[in-house]
């Protein structure tokens, strides 16, 4: 399970995974996380999977980065 540093990551990668994948975005902030945590070269194969799927659903729009994790709200909504 990916926890970078105390502070660092306030959620799983599963969190993430998971919160991205149900609403179809993710905040720049998280999304440079991830990318800096692969450059760690510290994480499991699952976890570098995982983050690569993130990566990959950016790339393809299926994804957006969002300026602010402001929407953590509405995607709170979309959730329950």
């Amino acid at each position: 399970m990916l926890i970078v540093q105390p502070g660092f990551f306030p959620y799983t990668l599963s969190e993430i995974f998971a919160r991205a994948s149900r609403s179809g975005r993710i905040s720049r902030a998280e999304y440079n996380r991830l990318t800096l945590a692969m450059m760690q070269n510290s994480l499991s194969e699952e976890e570098q999977s995982c983050i690569r799927r993130i990566q990959y659903a950016v790339r393809r729009n299926r994804i957006k980065v969002v300026a602010s994790s402001h929407f953590l709200a509405s995607v709170a909504d979309i959730a329950s």
